[in-house]
């Protein structure tokens, strides 16, 4: 049911059914799309968003233990880089409205 409400949205669905049958990457999409030249009813942007508001979230990395070590060290290293140059601004780093776009990440330490 799900992969049907996506392959609606394209004019030759046969051509990307074995794609959408198993884990895949928005570029896999996108490449797959552009290489079979699959016409499209909507605009690739609207079919991507649809075929993610359809799939499952799978996890293809490992994180060892230094992984959430070394992130942690990198973005204090960016933290104090930061508030070297611009010292007068550390109460708005820490305690200000965020006024730059993040990932917020399904991926947590336990």
């Amino acid at each position: 049911a799900k992969q049907a409400s996506v392959l609606a949205l394209v004019n030759e669905p046969d051509k990307l059914e074995a794609l959408l049958s198993k884990p895949f990457t928005p570029g896999q999409l996108l490449k797959t799309i552009a290489d079979r030249r699959i016409g499209l009813s909507i605009p690739p942007e609207t079919l991507i968003a649809s075929a993610l508001d359809h799939a499952e979230q799978h996890f293809e990395a490992a994180f060892g233990e230094g992984y959430w070590v070394d992130h942690w060290r990198y973005n204090l290293d960016l933290i104090e880089t930061y508030l070297a140059v611009y010292p007068d601004q550390k109460d708005e780093l820490l305690f200000g409205e965020p006024s730059v776009p993040y990932f917020d990440s399904p991926a947590v330490v336990k």
